[in-house]
């Protein structure tokens, strides 16, 4: 048997992972496991990268990346995220949250001394990430501060989506080919990320 941690509630489960009400709940050894560590490896090391290349601003922006396991359905997948107000640049695989499919944090970092920030689990930026995660069935999801990715919104103030076509980069996008039109929506800014999912929903 092993016992995890949901929003501070200890559960104790008997097997690997199961279903209860609408989320999967897993247990700590899965928690521990080869998958859920590889995939925290792989959101530090894209936050690092990210903030080299300039679209992640130290505190700003946040890596999401679903733990793959062929015996579980994506939408089922839990969900490492890096925490909100911290500087990606510094980040390690300890400092990142798993939450489940339906958000509930199955894992928190541990807190360090000073000069470090305590973590945050950015509780307004996970309901747009799984709606990114419901829309898409995507395996990863990236909020990214990106200086071109601003500048082209500046371009035309009033365009609700960029569009672009015959850029080989575009076959990376699934159903897209090079002579084909991609339009990327453009979302008005709002003071807080919670309020981007209502929008994200339309422009989808």
């Amino acid at each position: 048997m092993g016992t995890m941690k949901t929003n501070g509630v200890a559960a104790t489960i008997e097997s690997q992972s199961m279903m209860h009400d609408s989320f999967t709940i897993f247990s700590q050894s899965y928690m521990e496991s080869k998958g859920v560590s590889e995939t925290k490896d792989i959101a530090e090391e894209l936050c690092r990268h990210f903030y080299t290349l300039g679209w992640l601003s130290s505190t700003g922006g946040s890596i999401t990346v679903k733990v793959h396991e062929d015996s579980i359905p994506r939408q089922h997948q839990i969900i490492v995220m890096s925490a909100s107000g911290v500087q990606k640049e510094r980040m390690v695989a300890e400092d990142m949250y798993v939450l489940s499919s339906d958000g509930f944090i199955l894992s928190t970092p541990p807190s360090k001394s000073y000069p470090y920030q305590p973590p945050k689990c950015i509780d307004c930026c996970a309901p747009l990430f799984r709606k990114a995660y419901e829309i898409c069935n995507a395996g990863a999801v990236i909020h990214s501060h990106g200086m071109v990715a601003c500048l082209l919104t500046l371009i035309n103030p009033f365009a609700k989506g960029f569009r672009i076509t015959h850029m080989e980069m575009i076959k990376g996008i699934q159903g897209h080919g090079y002579h084909d039109e991609l339009v990327v929506p453009i979302i008005e800014n709002t003071a807080h990320l919670g309020e981007f999912t209502e929008y994200l929903t339309e422009a989808a």
